[in-house]
């Protein structure tokens, strides 16, 4: 992972993780290197939830569709 980097993308399930919250229920260890997009800003979150991305329900639940229907 990069240093600079706020925000993990996995472009294959397009769910998208904070790396300054990480949870266990997260299995980050577990996404294929070739489907990783680092992302530095808000900005690049909030273009990449616009693009159909959702925030993970365990690390991102403010930006998750998924964890939104579970409350």
């Amino acid at each position: 992972m990069t240093k600079n980097s706020h925000y993990l993308a996995d472009n294959q399930t397009k769910e998208i993780h904070d790396l300054s919250n990480p949870v266990m229920d997260c299995k980050l260890e577990k996404i294929n290197k070739e489907h990783l997009i680092f992302l530095q800003s808000n900005k690049e979150l909030k273009e990449y939830l616009e693009k159909g991305y959702d925030g993970c329900p365990f690390c991102l639940r403010n930006h998750s569709r998924k964890a939104k229907k579970s409350s």
